[in-house]
């Protein structure tokens, strides 16, 4: 819970920055460090299989949070846009390889109905 509501404050303090500037190396570690925390919580929940167990996408978020905390990091003198960017890009790159790994949930894919 807590690296969901340090996203949200971090989201509303990168919003109030101005846009022509460098984002400030708190609000940027802030950002990046909570969405990594996210992703690092749902690793170890995947891990242990309490949501479900997938050594794979355990690796995935455990990748994502290393990345993001890469771009808190080495991010300095990036604009607020780049950094929010950067964050969303990683986020939705973990989507797109949680939906390529579903499994479908209907019947109407089995070619045998």
């Amino acid at each position: 819970m807590i690296g969901i509501t340090a996203a949200g404050v971090g989201v509303e303090q990168i919003l109030l920055t101005k846009p022509t500037l460098a984002l400030p190396d708190s609000q940027r570690w802030l950002i990046c460090a909570s969405v990594a925390l996210c992703a690092l919580a749902v690793s170890i929940l995947h891990r242990f299989g309490v949501i479900r167990y997938c050594k794979i996408r355990s690796q995935y978020r455990l990748g994502g949070a290393v990345v993001l905390l890469a771009i808190a990091i080495f991010g300095k003198g990036l604009l607020p846009v780049a950094v929010i960017a950067l964050v969303g890009v990683v986020s939705a790159a973990q989507v797109v390889q949680d939906l390529y790994q579903s499994r479908p949930t209907t019947r109407l894919v089995d070619p045998e109905i």
